[in-house]
């Protein structure tokens, strides 16, 4: 049921999957008033029944839409739902102490349980957003980030060679040799040349 209610909010939008739902909650409280007020078959009761759990999820499934409408408050409309969808079980025992306590009659309960739905959920249908109109803020959601892309500016190719300090004159390194000549020193292989003729001069008679 719950993939049937997908289908129909992707493609009809919110108000029609709300709407089925509704209109399945109206058709089994009223199947099981009449039952109860006049025929009492025991099929009746659960085709009412039957209507009435295929119907909620229609109806949470609607509600969820508030959440895209809305969504700065869209943890909060989520949880605030599945609140409603868990707790939705106390009706049945709130009809148990009026049929029991009370004595009110069956169909009575019932008929008073449909105004109060019709009473809340015919406003929240139209407070729902229709389908074009969030199919316009997907489409707006979904094209942010690209309008954002093309809004930056964008680098050019010679950018990446421009630098924010000037450059520092290429420096070579200086052979030794030149350095000891620029210091009035002799090379370290010039002083060993020396030093070996002077060996060999003495060594000669």
């Amino acid at each position: 049921v719950m993939v049937l209610y997908g289908e129909a909010m992707d493609r009809l939008g919110p108000r029609s999957c709300f709407g089925t739902g509704l209109a399945l909650t109206a058709l089994g409280v009223l199947v099981l008033a009449a039952n109860a007020a006049w025929t009492r078959y025991d099929a009746l009761w659960h085709v009412g029944f039957l209507c009435l759990g295929t119907a909620g999820p229609g109806i949470f499934m609607g509600c969820l839409s508030f959440g895209e409408k809305h969504p700065d408050m869209s943890a909060t409309i989520t949880a605030f739902a599945a609140s409603m969808w868990d707790t939705s079980s106390v009706v049945f025992l709130l009809f148990q102490l009026l049929y029991f306590k009370a004595g009110a009659s069956f169909e009575s309960i019932l008929l008073c349980w449909l105004l109060l739905c019709l009473s809340i959920a015919l406003p929240t249908f139209f407070l729902l957003p229709s389908h074009a109109s969030l199919a316009r803020q997907r489409q707006g959601t979904a094209a942010a980030p690209l309008l954002a892309a093309e809004a930056e500016p964008t680098a050019d190719a010679h950018d990446s060679l421009k630098l924010d300090a000037p450059l520092s004159p290429l420096v070579m390194p200086t052979p030794a040799p030149a350095l000891a000549q620029i210091n009035g020193q002799q090379p370290a292989a010039g002083v060993e040349a020396a030093a070996e003729n002077r060996a060999e001069g003495g060594a000669q008679p």
